[in-house]
């Protein structure tokens, strides 16, 4: 039985070093440059700065990294741009941010493709392969409203669940908003006998969710 797994493992193990000389001689094949993206997708919340991590690796002295970002429609959001040249490196890290306040990204599905140019010492030539990541930018989600009471002295108390990564909350009771950094809230000196809608919001990166479940409370004591 030992003799056997030994065997077995001496074949997986041959195997796997076959696979990589057989891919890195694919690779050195290759008369241009290629970039390779860490991931082939990110998500994150609207507001948030996207950062983008890619692996270059050289063949030419003379290179270049262009990188377009499309919305769902096709449509070019972030264009193609120089952002580096001349690098001796066998390979090199480069990481692009998609800085979200200046791009004022909407939630949505978009495709970044990062590709490369080299100059062979008679002319610049775009490489034929390419690399492509998924960003998916999502809503802030809106916390729930678990409840809205009235408490004596003319108060109501609401309270709701939390955000992850929320930095603040409004509270829109009747027609005031209060600002508030918990997961609860008591507002002070309402009518007796009135009653008031009770919504609220999270924020996160400068961003706003969209108002919660609404709950009426009326003003009994």
């Amino acid at each position: 039985m030992l003799k056997k797994n030994s065997i077995v493992l001496f074949v997986v193990l041959l195997i796997g070093i076959m696979s990589t000389l057989l891919t890195s001689t694919v690779a050195n094949a290759l008369d241009y440059p290629v970039v390779v993206p860490y991931t082939s997708h990110i998500s994150a919340y609207e507001g948030t700065n996207i950062d983008v991590k890619l692996s270059l690796f050289h063949k030419y002295y003379d290179e270049r990294l262009f990188i377009d970002i499309y919305d769902s429609k096709g449509k070019v959001v972030v264009s193609s741009d120089d952002y580096f040249d001349e690098s001796d490196a066998d390979e090199q890290i480069f990481t692009f941010t998609w800085l979200a306040k200046k791009a004022n990204v909407k939630p949505g599905e978009y495709t970044l493709i990062a590709t490369m140019s080299y100059y062979d010492g008679n002319d610049w030539y775009l490489c034929p392969e390419d690399s492509t990541v998924a960003i998916t930018i999502k809503k802030i989600p809106a916390p729930k409203l678990k409840s809205a009471k009235n408490v004596k002295g003319k108060k109501i108390t609401a309270k709701w669940s939390k955000v992850k990564n929320a930095t603040k909350y409004q509270v829109k009771i009747g027609s005031k908003t209060y600002s508030s950094k918990k997961t609860a809230y008591t507002a002070k000196k309402l009518k007796k006998g009135k009653t008031y809608k009770v919504k609220v919001r999270a924020c996160m990166n400068n961003k706003w969710s969209k108002w919660s479940n609404t709950k009426k409370v009326k003003i009994r004591k």
